[in-house]
């Protein structure tokens, strides 16, 4: 014997797995996505602006919009103090007064209620009113990548970064590299961007940083990068 379900049960059915699909829809809140940094571009110097004083100009810092994000929080590094402010806005553009003939970096991080995206670092220096020279950027790493995980069988790592001067003095650079934070002190005063063939072990966390140093004695510090060593 055949069993015919009536159309209206039937539509009774479908119409609560719809709605059952659409609430999930509304629990699960997609992930921001990475934001894209506009201005100040990154290892330049910044020469827009309104100027101030003799000591400080506005800044407008600007950046494109990322999708899934309820707002954006803008942060700036005096890389003279290492000190960072953070600003938190719903737009796409800030403008913040900083000091003159200073260097910086900045970042911005997306977010909404479930998550939270950092985008890349950028360096600049805001121009001063008598700028005679520049302090190194601070480094930043080619390899391995931030957060890179390598395989278990590799034995030893090279270690590459890129230094950046607006001056183009870059004398020489400290390498820190450790498996606790912060790093020590591997090897100093190297002049190449690379150090070859640094023993590693499997399940292993190691954390490594650059001193930047130019012909004035002036230095910069990376931030600590960070890999780690797959387990066997």
């Amino acid at each position: 014997m055949k069993c015919i379900i009536p159309y209206s049960i039937l539509a009774i059915f479908i119409l609560a797995s719809c709605k059952k699909d659409n609430n999930l829809k509304d629990l699960i809140e997609l992930k921001p996505t990475k934001v894209q940094l506009i201005f100040p571009q990154n290892i330049s110097e910044c020469i827009e602006g309104s100027i101030l004083s003799e000591t400080h100009s506005e800044v407008t810092f600007r950046w494109e919009p990322s999708e899934n994000t309820d707002n954006y929080e803008l942060h700036i590094t005096n890389l003279l103090l290492y000190s960072t402010e953070t600003y938190s806005t719903t737009n796409t553009e800030l403008g913040i007064t900083i000091p003159r003939g200073t260097p910086y970096s900045w970042y911005v991080s997306s977010h909404n209620n479930s998550a939270k995206v950092t985008s890349d670092t950028w360096s600049f220096y805001n121009s001063g009113s008598k700028t005679e020279y520049f302090i190194p950027f601070p480094a930043q790493n080619s390899y391995p990548e931030m957060r890179d995980s390598l395989p278990f069988n590799q034995s030893s790592v090279t270690l590459e970064w890129v230094g950046h001067d607006l001056d183009s003095d870059i004398l020489d650079y400290d390498v820190y590299f450790d498996t606790s934070s912060p790093p020590t002190l591997y090897l100093e005063k190297t002049n190449k961007n690379n150090l070859a063939d640094i023993p590693i072990a499997p399940g292993t966390t190691y954390y490594w940083k650059i001193t930047t140093r130019d012909s004035l004695g002036n230095e910069s510090n990376s931030n600590i990068f960070v890999f780690e060593v797959k387990q066997n």
